[in-house]
């Protein structure tokens, strides 16, 4: 017996549905993946046409343009840096040099130098007491307070702050005012001299 031929199919009958191995029919796709829906496959390339657009359209990597932007940041920085310090700067010594300038005029007044004179020789007493009782002078003013004077009272022409020095041996000094910090002009009494002041101008 010659086996039965498959009828031809009607024309106006619809085609039967694709079956996935999953057992899920489909009319969009011959095969869907398991567990993947249905997707027709004209949004499927609409979908990776979209996609493609955005990465080509995406902007490039940041690397370059942050190191720029770290460089103007840091430029910026250090140029603020630089005006504050130079203006900081200008300052000090616009300061410094009125000081100065003060302490010019403060040196040069007779009354302020005989003012100063007498508080230097105050010290000068002091120090001779302090060496009679300790065998040498003290290597600084301050140990002089509060034993052998209540306070060293600042000049007041010139620095108001005493120069001072002894030996080694400790038993020579100096005292001395003077204008500015390089010490100069300035007046100076010494142990060698009792009594008396002598200008280094």
């Amino acid at each position: 017996m010659r086996p039965a031929m498959p009828r031809p199919r009607d024309p106006s009958t619809p085609p039967p549905a694709q079956v996935r191995a999953g057992g899920r029919k489909s009319d969009s796709f011959p095969f869907i993946p398991p567990g993947e829906p249905g997707i027709p496959r004209s949004c499927v390339t609409s979908v990776l046409a979209d996609t493609l657009s955005k990465a080509r359209a995406a902007p490039a990597p940041r690397s370059v343009s942050t190191v720029v932007e770290l460089a103007v940041l840091i430029t910026a920085i250090l140029g603020c840096a630089l005006a504050y310090g130079t203006w900081e700067w200008g300052r000090s010594l616009g300061r410094a040099e009125a000081r100065e300038e003060s302490e010019s005029q403060s040196f040069g007044d007779p009354v302020l130098t005989a003012e100063t004179k007498r508080r230097g020789e105050d010290i000068a007493r002091a120090l001779e007491t302090y060496r009679a009782k300790h065998g040498a002078y003290p290597k600084v003013l301050r140990e002089l307070v509060p034993e052998f004077l209540p306070r060293i009272n600042p000049p007041v022409a010139g620095r108001t702050e005493w120069s001072y020095g002894v030996d080694a041996a400790g038993t020579r000094f100096q005292i001395g005012f003077a204008v500015g910090d390089h010490q100069y002009p300035a007046t100076w009494y010494t142990s060698d001299k009792p009594g008396e002041w002598y200008n280094d101008s």
